[in-house]
């Protein structure tokens, strides 16, 4: 048997199964024994484990990891004893056979692979790496040592390999068992750092303890201590702990101590000159103190050392954990890079940089500006080809280029859309309604026929604004539920006046039959964006608005009448879902009661409505005043001195609760509630303050 595979572990069902099925290659070939040693699961790692050996043994936990690793590797018969936790992926298994074929490899005493420590659990673009020794020559010699973190007493010659392996262990999803693994670890240091204060290993793993609890001040404390130890000591020392001084530039950064780490990292620079992560920390801290050029030197010399990490001498290191060599580090570097040329006008090398990004989500904003700027629009057409099957990442690509497009002149805005109108499919007719006046009939009805505006985004209903015909409009509109109704007026309404007039109009002018469900539906919709966005930035409304928000109320009692039950709405309205339906349901109940003579019954279901659409407040204010036959001429006119007092004291009302003074607001609402009953915002307001005061 080639190589022994020796695990040790305890209630592992989350991870084990993924483990060993990344193994399973080197079982199916007959080149491993798979050797697991139970130390007390309760859960069903036993069983797991069983489903892909019968080397499965039982040792009692021993509050020692050494000797718990060395009872493993006794059960081994292999040539070489592997090292694995359950907690990580073997992701290239036939690698490691491929290593083991070479024909000097029994040169070698032990096998170094890579470990990439994962920071998410669906993103393995996001790690630290460290080169790791699992290999070992089964001679008889080799064991572990040391009670809290392990370490393998091996042998050299060592040969390194592209062997690498995913470790989820520092995922911190479960929180509970974060905290008990942390508690059991930092306890263990703190007694062996009783013993020997200047262990620097042990100060060391606290202060990375620390640091994945989140505990960043004690976790530079720590590092400080030993910075303080190593300062005074011989190069080659310094050099062989040069990993402390990057731990405890980490930390600084951290803690926004970016003098400290800047001053940190040259020191280490000239201990371990390609060290990259101390290159990416300095071009982060100078861009934090804002020193540009001197975080684009830095920079460059991280980009340059990241293209060619494999040959450096740090990657071989065994003491390094390089944390920025992953691909979003690399992504951040390169999006300042091309930020800052792009900035400067330099937008070949802003291309350049941004072109190296690989998160997509990250690269897009950037390298549409760039390409905008500097009128390569073919290039816009090369990216899409690239990300075009992707449906999230193509519809942010095209997102962002029709936002961006609004910044540009018309005549260019032309070129654009007829460069853009080469792409296959929407996007690509789209442009094409845009670029060709004489063509735009046919194109938008083949347009309308295949689009979905309840997926698709919200920027193509800009087609509308294309379109003479407003029965077409409207109709296209019934067809679509209420949300995508609303996302489409309120984009037109927000940008094109014309747009605005035609749904001003239709409001206006509409004789909405009380039996026409979609017609209902369609009329709410419409009115609902319109009546919020009129009020937006005062509390004047005017007749218009009223009326308006008057019909809006008749469509929505229409529609709760024609969906729920009328005789069963006085017992089911508290159950409806939909704010907006139990809004009209209750205004609808409200009217009922009035025409039996019941003023304070009428009172409860105002308030009830006004609880269920608090943004529609100043316009059921002035729906309860007329229903009660309450004289209001707010309706009309701004001039009444007592309105006007109204709104100074429920705009101060307003700003006490956005302030948190919430005790304050209270009392002006209570001095309030002495001259003015009934006013539906106080409603709105005291259901602010009882939100607020349970965030406290």
């Amino acid at each position: 048997m080639k190589i022994s595979i020796c695990m040790m572990v305890k209630d592992e069902e989350k991870n084990l199964d993924r483990c060993l099925k990344s193994i399973k290659p080197l079982i199916d070939n007959d080149v491993a024994e798979l050797i697991v040693v139970d130390t007390g699961s309760k859960d069903n790692t036993i069983k797991i484990a069983k489903n892909y050996t019968d080397k499965v043994y039982f040792h009692s936990w021993s509050n020692d990891f050494s000797s718990m690793r060395n009872i493993t590797i006794s059960y081994a018969k292999g040539e070489w004893i592997f090292i694995i936790d359950a907690d990580e992926e073997l992701e290239n298994p036939y690698e490691l056979i491929k290593a083991l074929e070479q024909k000097d490899i029994n040169d070698y005493n032990t096998i170094i692979i890579n470990v990439k420590n994962l920071a998410q659990p669906n993103d393995k673009n996001q790690y630290t790496a460290n080169a790791s020794p699992r290999l070992f020559k089964n001679d008889g010699s080799f064991k572990y040592e040391g009670a809290v973190h392990n370490q393998p007493i091996f042998k050299l010659p060592c040969i390194s390999t592209n062997v690498s392996l995913a470790h989820y262990g520092y995922i911190m999803q479960d929180k509970l068992l974060m905290e008990k693994k942390f508690k059991r670890t930092s306890s263990m240091l703190k007694d062996e750092l009783k013993k020997n204060p200047n262990n620097i290993y042990y100060r060391y793993q606290l202060g990375t303890s620390y640091d994945m609890h989140k505990d960043y001040k004690e976790a530079l404390e720590e590092f400080r201590k030993l910075y303080s130890i190593l300062r005074n000591s011989d190069y080659s020392i310094k050099k062989a702990y040069s990993y402390v001084y990057a731990a405890c530039a980490r930390a600084a950064f951290k803690n926004n101590m970016y003098s400290e780490t800047i001053k940190i990292c040259k020191e280490c620079i000239n201990l371990k000159k390609d060290y990259i992560d101390l290159y990416y920390l300095l071009s982060l801290s100078y861009e934090k103190i804002n020193k540009k050029k001197e975080s684009i030197k830095y920079s460059l010399k991280y980009i340059e050392l990241y293209e060619k990490y494999n040959e450096l001498d740090i990657s071989k290191d065994l003491t390094v954990i390089s944390y920025n060599i992953d691909q979003t580090s690399k992504d951040i570097i390169c999006n300042n890079l091309a930020q800052f040329y792009f900035d400067n006008d330099e937008f070949d090398e802003s291309y350049e940089y941004c072109s190296k990004i690989e998160n997509n989500v990250m690269q897009i904003p950037l390298l549409v500006k760039i390409l905008l700027h500097s009128a390569k629009y073919e290039k816009l057409i090369e990216y899409y080809d690239k990300i075009k099957d992707d449906f999230k990442i193509r519809t942010y690509f095209f997102n962002t280029i029709e936002q961006l497009l609004k910044n540009i002149d018309e005549d260019e805005k032309l070129i654009v859309y007829k460069t853009l109108s080469s792409i296959e499919g929407l996007y690509g007719t789209f442009n094409l309604i845009r670029s060709f006046a004489d063509k735009r009939e046919g194109l938008i009805n083949e347009f309308l026929n295949e689009i979905d505006f309840e997926r698709e985004p919200v920027f193509y209903s800009q087609v509308f604004t294309y379109i003479d015909d407003k029965n077409l409009i409207l109709n296209t509109l019934k067809k679509l539920n209420t949300a995508a109704i609303r996302n489409i007026v309120n984009f037109l309404i927000a940008d094109d006046e014309r747009s605005y007039n035609f749904f001003h109009e239709y409001l206006v002018d509409a004789d909405i039959d009380s039996d026409e469900l979609m017609d209902n539906k369609l009329y709410i919709s419409i009115s609902y964006v319109y009546l919020l966005e009129v009020i937006k930035d005062t509390d004047y409304i005017n007749e218009d608005y009223y009326n308006i928000y008057k019909k809006y109320v008749s469509s929505g009692i229409n529609f709760v009448l024609n969906v729920y039950q009328r005789e069963n709405l006085n017992s089911i309205y508290k159950c409806i879902n939909n704010d907006e339906d139990k809004y009209f349901a209750a205004l609808f109940l409200a009217k009922e009661a009035v025409k039996n003579d019941n003023t304070e019954l009428a009172i409860n279901y105002i308030r009830e409505a006004a609880y269920s659409l608090e943004s529609f407040a100043k316009y059921t204010n002035l729906y309860k005043d007329e229903l009660l036959n309450i004289n209001n001429d707010n309706i009309s006119s701004t001039s009444n001195e007592f309105e006007e007092c109204k709104k100074q004291v429920k705009n101060n009302i307003r700003s006490l609760i956005k302030n948190n003074n919430l005790d304050e607001a209270e009392s002006v609402i209570s001095e309030y509630e002495q001259i003015v009953n009934d006013d539906v915002e106080i409603v709105l307001f005291k259901s602010q303050i009882s939100v607020a005061r349970l965030k406290q």
